[in-house]
């Protein structure tokens, strides 16, 4: 895949993707997450929430979600705490992560998944978001990895019905890299659809044997909080149950590069 990212310049107008983005979540009721690490109003340095991030190194162990639903996203363990550096979390590759506690998206068989991120190595799986312990086990799951195969350059989503697991890999995408990735899932209607900075980039259909999505925490940075851990930067995440119109995905996507600091 040709790569259309490039460093930003000039003004996108953040404040108004930001307010629109904000409008979008406020308008749906479903499932959601909204975290940004550019924001720190949003970031403590404990899990509970009562020691402010101040400055660049501290660590962040709790990140508020900004969708309104409640889904913040801690971690306990002091050293486990990815890194603040004023516009992104910067996780380590070795046992740095956040978890939610369970967020229910079973009234939804569709998902949409956003995130601007910047990887830095490929040499072994790394998970940047994972809805379940093991999303190839768990029905109802997903997973964004950067990558999914040891020494592969690659970003990957996976979506798993009631019976089997769809992956999407888009390759030749060699780290480091910074880019806005999106996953548009359907269990029903099978489909998975990839993009990479503003381009779709697969379809995925591959019967997953339908249901809905599950009721389970959503994990960042690690599987399970405990494995495949995701080496690098990430600029921002949004998560929602439903599939986005077009429109949805420009405001969403270029909302995104801003915060990576790429044009798409």
């Amino acid at each position: 895949m040709r790569q259309r990212a490039t460093r930003m310049g000039g003004n996108r107008a953040p404040a108004a993707l930001a307010a629109r983005v904000a409008a979008l979540m406020a308008s749906f009721s479903g499932p959601k997450v909204w975290f940004d690490p550019s924001d720190i109003s949003t970031l403590s340095q404990d899990s509970a929430g009562t020691t402010p991030v101040t400055a660049a190194g501290d660590g962040i162990g709790r990140i508020m979600d900004k969708s309104g639903a409640g889904n913040h996203a801690t971690q306990t363990t002091t050293p486990s705490r990815p890194l603040w550096q004023t516009t992104y979390a910067a996780f380590d590759g070795t046992d740095d992560s956040w978890a939610t506690p369970s967020i229910n998206f079973a009234s939804t068989d569709k998902v949409t998944v956003i995130a601007g991120l910047r990887k830095l190595s490929d040499a072994t799986i790394g998970v940047v978001t994972e809805l379940s312990a093991i999303a190839s086990a768990n029905a109802g799951a997903f997973y964004l990895a950067a990558p999914a195969n040891t020494a592969t350059a690659e970003l990957s989503f996976a979506q798993r019905g009631a019976t089997t697991l769809a992956a999407a890999r888009a390759l030749s995408l060699p780290a480091p890299l910074t880019a806005v990735t999106t996953g548009q899932m359907d269990l029903t209607t099978p489909s998975l659809n990839m993009r990479v900075n503003g381009v779709q980039v697969l379809n995925v259909v591959t019967a997953t044997g339908g249901g809905n999505f599950g009721n389970y925490p959503l994990f960042i940075g690690r599987r399970n909080s405990s494995s495949l851990p995701f080496n690098g930067n990430l600029f921002g995440l949004i998560i929602m149950g439903r599939l986005l119109s077009p429109d949805e995905l420009w405001v969403c996507e270029q909302y995104m590069a801003q915060q990576a600091g790429i044009s798409i």
